[in-house]
């Protein structure tokens, strides 16, 4: 594919975005419910954001589909589930497909949902009237398109749902991403995104910037070798979170291990992740945990892809 056509793709592709999120805010005038719920690492325990691979769906960086290598024609099937232990009753998942168009070309679409359930509703005494809903939705449609070998664009459109008890709410999105891969030195790669931007509503929606970057230490290829790598995302008025990681692969396992600060209003707390990943054949399943801060218990995320046919 002539490089001049991918560009102009592209820039179709990221002008139709910028327009959409421009159109967003009269769909929402207040502040939609459950934005603090997409703090929670649902597709990415274990992964910086801004590169995460197939169990994330395009959700961090709508540029991130066109890691894989998928040869065109065929498609990748994912999900992802997020557990945390009654204590916290925090849960996710995701799914999401994305069809390759073409060698340079893709296109995902992915459904996504986090919540805390066990909220209990109480009146004038401690006695419990039932649980209070709050739940989150994203749908997401992201396109990535591949200019040349080192760099990758994409843009997504996303409609999210939210709701606190009796009150509910919509609003319209639009996020960008790049990837640059397979850098000179170290085969290094550098990644940069947003999630969930609405223009001029950012300190009210707390829109998110994801950077990450990582290079190779050890190996010739990415089946066989050491990552090192970290990653940085923070939000207006909101949290902010480091990823410091080292990923190994030899051949069908994987094994990722690091360590992630988050800061918000005031307080910091540093946990321990780890992963283990599977690969064989057309499918991929992986489990990831995530230590507890203030003696509450791990979270847990367990994965599963498959490319087809």
């Amino acid at each position: 594919m002539p490089l001049g056509f991918g560009v102009r793709r592209t820039h179709r592709l990221l002008v139709g975005t910028l327009i959409a999120c421009g159109t967003a805010a009269p769909l929402a005038a207040e502040q939609v419910p459950g934005r603090d719920l997409w703090d929670f690492p649902v597709g990415s325990l274990s992964d910086a954001p801004a590169l995460v691979g197939a169990t994330g769906g395009g959700l961090y960086n709508p540029a991130s589909a066109q890691q894989s290598g998928v040869p065109r024609g065929r498609a990748v099937l994912g999900v992802t589930a997020l557990a945390a232990s009654a204590d916290q009753g925090v849960d996710g998942q995701l799914v999401h497909a994305t069809w390759f168009r073409t060698d340079a070309s893709a296109l995902t679409v992915s459904i996504a949902r986090s919540a805390i359930s066990g909220i209990v509703r109480t009146g004038t005494d401690p006695s419990s009237l039932g649980n209070v809903p709050y739940d989150s939705w994203v749908t997401s449609i992201a396109s990535s398109h591949a200019v040349g070998r080192h760099v990758i664009v994409g843009a997504a459109g996303r409609f999210r749902t939210g709701r606190a008890d009796t009150e509910t709410g919509r609003s319209i999105a639009g996020d960008v991403g790049v990837i640059l891969q397979h850098l000179p030195v170290l085969d290094a790669r550098v990644g940069a995104s947003t999630f969930l931007w609405r223009p001029g509503r950012e300190t009210v929606d707390r829109a998110v910037v994801n950077v990450a970057g990582d290079v190779r230490v050890l190996g010739s290829r990415d089946a066989r070798g050491l990552r090192l790598g970290t990653s940085a995302q923070w939000a207006r008025r909101g949290s902010a979170e480091r990823f410091s990681y080292a990923r190994a692969r030899f051949e069908l396992l994987e094994l990722v291990a690091g360590s992630a600060t988050t800061r918000r209003f005031g307080d910091r707390n540093v946990r321990a992740r780890f992963g283990i990943n599977f690969h064989f054949a057309r499918y991929s399943a992986g489990i990831a945990r995530e230590d507890g801060v203030s003696r509450l218990a791990p979270t847990y995320q367990f994965s599963l892809t498959s490319v087809l046919p």
